[in-house]
């Protein structure tokens, strides 16, 4: 789920670049205010979470709702092998980020709390029933089962392997950042150092194999929180000021990206896809560059555009939403078309496919092929 600590900080890391620098039916009138988005989604269902109603929901991939929950307030929700089964890490009632309530130990973390779905812990959704576990204030960041799963608490990284769990330090893991590999074997988090996203950051690795995840390399430095990895696994991406390709082995910078500044990144077919979004008076703003996932070549970029977010490479094309619609990018040279298919959001749903939420918070099924992409200019 993308609104919780990854939020906060790409919040905080836009703010900076500021300072430093169809198919479907016709979409209804630019959605204002809160709006639902898309917690988590892949080729078998999705989640959506209405910040308006606190109601969290999962589909089926022909768009039959399997469960909802209401009044969840979650710092992460994700789908668990497949979705919509999914795993909730809920906050804390009348807390901050970090909650009120003591850590729970790596041992802690595991064993089974009583209370309803408000109550601080995790809660487990496999079909329609609903399981309750976990320690107040653990976050879950990955769950291929109830077993095995990498998580953290304000104190520790926490990963379970068939069920035994174990814990090293992690500081400042309220802004820890998630993020699995391509093929889904690795996963790096990376957290600051210090008490600010500029103060320096570091990563810890966690390798996962058919025997469960397991700890990996610690990296005490790199440029930045990692914003995703390139398509063959070997090399990761920072967000930030100066984005910095670097070595998914050992953090080493490998080299620049032509960009001032790195809000998201996403990985995909295309290339590697770097939005970078700013606030202001006149209104949000929002820019896309597609570089090469080998060589890191600047490909094309995309003017800058108004309340324009969530640029993502979707089949051929670079997928995004602007008032209310979503629109596609032309990769060879950053022409950008709108259309008339409704959407808040979107997600990856497979291979040439994506979901497009529309504000009532159901997701449309859109294929897209190279007719999505608008013509070069």
């Amino acid at each position: 789920m993308r609104r919780t600590a990854y939020l906060v900080v790409t919040l905080a890391l836009a703010a900076l670049a500021v300072g430093c620098t169809g198919q479907g039916a016709s979409a209804p009138a630019e959605p204002t205010g809160p709006r639902p988005y898309l917690a988590d989604a892949d080729a078998h269902g999705y989640l959506t979470y209405d910040p308006r109603t606190q109601a969290l929901t999962g589909y089926t991939r022909d768009g039959t709702r399997r469960w909802q929950r209401e009044s969840v307030d979650p710092y992460e929700v994700h789908c668990v092998l497949t979705c919509p089964d999914a795993v909730i890490s809920l906050r804390p009632k009348d807390s901050g980020e970090a909650g009120t309530t003591a850590a729970p130990t790596a041992a802690e973390a595991g064993a089974p709390t009583a209370g309803s779905t408000g109550d601080p812990g995790v809660l487990w959704i496999a079909g329609t029933a609903a399981t309750p576990a976990g320690g107040a204030d653990t976050k879950i960041h990955w769950a291929a089962s109830r077993e095995d799963w990498i998580g953290s608490t304000p104190t520790e990284l926490l990963i379970s392997n068939r069920g035994n769990i174990t814990g090293t330090p992690l500081k400042n893991s309220a802004s820890a950042l998630f993020r699995l590999s391509p093929d889904g074997t690795s996963a790096m988090v990376s957290t600051p150092v210090g008490t600010t996203p500029e103060s320096g950051w570091s990563g810890q690795s966690v390798e996962i194999g058919k025997d469960g995840p397991k700890m990996g390399r610690a990296i005490a430095s790199i440029p930045g929180p990692i914003g995703c990895w390139n398509p063959d696994g070997t090399r990761m991406v920072t967000l930030g000021k100066n984005p910095t390709v670097v070595s998914a082995s050992d953090g080493t910078p490998a080299a620049g990206l032509s960009a001032e500044f790195a809000s998201e990144c996403t990985s995909g077919p295309s290339g590697i896809t770097v939005g970078e979004y700013r606030p202001s008076l006149e209104g949000n703003t929002g820019q896309a560059t597609l570089f090469d996932g080998n060589s890191f070549r600047r490909m094309s970029a995309s003017n800058r555009l108004t309340d324009a977010s969530g640029f993502k490479p979707a089949g051929p094309c670079v997928a995004f939403t602007q008032h209310g619609r979503v629109g596609f990018m032309n990769p060879a040279d950053g022409a950008v078309k709108s259309t008339g298919i409704q959407g808040v959001d979107t997600w990856k749903a497979g291979a040439g496919d994506l979901w497009a939420l529309h504000p009532d918070g159901r997701a449309e099924l859109v294929p897209v092929g190279p007719e999505n992409c608008p013509p070069a200019g």
